[in-house]
């Protein structure tokens, strides 16, 4: 794998890990409300405009306040000059118009579109001349999000800038900015390796920020930058790894837990860093067996929902894929009995349950006492039930999981088992079709299935 790249869809997705990331990149953003009932026209919305531009300091903020309120209802009605307009005031005597300025900027920023206009326009200068004000490090915030904007701050040293402002005096909402600029700056593939050292040196300022004395609250903006962290780059999961950071995450969440605090996003992001760093190198599945990272998992699990357990299932399937022992660890910690636990839950999730269930059964196949537990608990049920949502990469684990059913006692468990595949329609259809795939694997783990429905039909009939 090349280490310069780490990606994972999984992750871009989601869950993860969660919509975090909208809230961060909102701090003390208003919502786009429209509180002006008057519908706006071509000509008072000119008049509107006339007003931003005027020389009078009241007009110009009751135009700019307006503007900010209807936004929503205006946002398509822009010209090009009043945008530019913009950066302008951003830069004036007024704070109250400076404030203003920033807070349409950052409305516009969530455009591509009008993000590439301003930085074509000199905002990145603008951003160096007037740093580190408030307004412009939430303006960094916004704009790195962007990928010319991304590439633009970082090439512009502000890496460097924002590691200027840990001071003795730093207060709780600078580091919460400074971890989500590095977030949003970390939102994709890390591909600057002449700005590791600034961004290495800001993570690290970072960090003793994740004390136990701080609350889950403010912790969890740190927690999501490192968990970007490790996903962006293949050298920050050697960097991670080589200063055993693990330790300070597994610290904060021992001490935390009971405090009965809410650890949901810094567990989440610890259990995402985890996966991140295994699906870089397998081997350091050693390094994690030495932190004792089996128990602080558990530990996790039992203190999430079931809908927060099924986002992290994926991790416990790479463990099993990495080492196949790990399987009876995690069954004698009754993970067996989580994952058919009844919910409401989305269809990724029902995916990453439906991926451990079976990675259960084909892991477990040369024991009989724990595949007549799973029989039991309705792990065959729960993978027919949820058969059309397999993709084609799952098939063949699917039915060897399905097969697994065959090495128990033909009793009468067994016999009633095959009887209802026999007759629920889907499964014989997904297996027919299977019958005929192009896999050579895949088409006979389909007949020799097919066959063990069938030949238990006929014994049942004989009877």
């Amino acid at each position: 794998m090349n280490s310069s790249n780490l990606k994972c869809s999984k992750y871009r997705k989601s869950s993860k890990p969660t919509n975090l990331i909208d809230q961060l990149t909102s701090v003390n953003i208003p919502d786009l409300i429209n509180n002006n009932d008057d519908e706006v026209t071509t000509n008072n919305f000119q008049t509107i405009l006339n007003k931003a531009h005027s020389n009078s300091l009241e007009e110009k903020i009751e135009a700019l306040q307006w503007i900010f309120d209807s936004f929503a209802q205006i946002a398509n009605m822009f010209p090009i000059e009043f945008v530019l307009n913009l950066l302008t005031d951003y830069q004036s005597d007024s704070a109250e118009i400076q404030h203003l300025a920033s807070e349409l900027i950052q409305l516009f920023c969530r455009s591509k579109k009008w993000t590439l206009y301003l930085i074509q326009n000199g905002i990145i200068q603008i951003l160096q001349n007037t740093f580190p004000r408030e307004d412009t490090i939430k303006l960094c915030c916004k704009i790195v999000l962007s990928q010319e904007g991304r590439r633009n701050l970082i090439t512009s040293h502000f890496l460097n800038a924002f590691n200027t402002l840990f001071t003795e005096d730093i207060t709780s909402n600078t580091i919460v900015s400074v971890a989500v600029f590095i977030t949003n700056c970390l939102g994709s593939s890390f591909v600057f390796p002449e700005y590791y050292e600034e961004l290495f040196s800001v993570m690290n300022n970072l960090l003793p920020f994740m004390d136990k004395i701080h609350p889950p609250e403010f912790v969890q903006f740190i927690s999501h930058a490192w968990n970007n962290f490790v996903w962006a780059n293949g050298e920050f999961v050697k960097f991670f790894v080589r200063n055993d950071y693990i330790d300070i995450f597994i610290q904060y969440i021992q001490a935390n837990l009971s405090q009965n605090q809410d650890l949901f996003n810094i567990s989440s992001d610890t259990l995402d860093i985890i996966e991140g760093i295994l699906l870089f190198d397998h081997n350091f599945i050693e390094y994690f067996m030495n932190h004792s990272i089996l128990d602080v998992i558990t530990m996790i699990f039992n203190n999430f929902t079931k809908e927060e357990r099924s986002n992290h299932y994926s991790l416990i399937s790479l463990l099993i894929s990495i080492n196949e022992e790990l399987a009876m660890y995690f069954i004698s910690q009754d993970f067996h009995k989580l994952v058919i636990e009844d919910g409401k839950f989305s269809v990724r999730q029902i995916s990453s349950r439906l991926t451990l269930a079976i990675d259960f059964l084909n892991n477990c196949e040369s024991h009989k006492d724990i595949l007549l537990t799973l029989r039991d608990i309705g792990f065959y049920e729960f993978i027919v039930s949820n058969i059309s949502i397999l993709g084609e990469k799952d098939f063949k684990y699917a039915l060897n999981a399905l097969l697994t059913i065959s090495r128990l006692p033909q009793d009468d468990i067994y016999f009633a088992k095959l009887k209802d595949m026999s007759e629920n329609s889907e499964l014989m259809q997904w297996i027919e079709e299977l019958r005929l795939s192009d896999s050579l694997e895949v088409e006979s783990l389909a007949q020799i299935l097919d066959q063990i429905i069938a030949s238990a039909n006929s014994n049942n009939n004989d009877l």
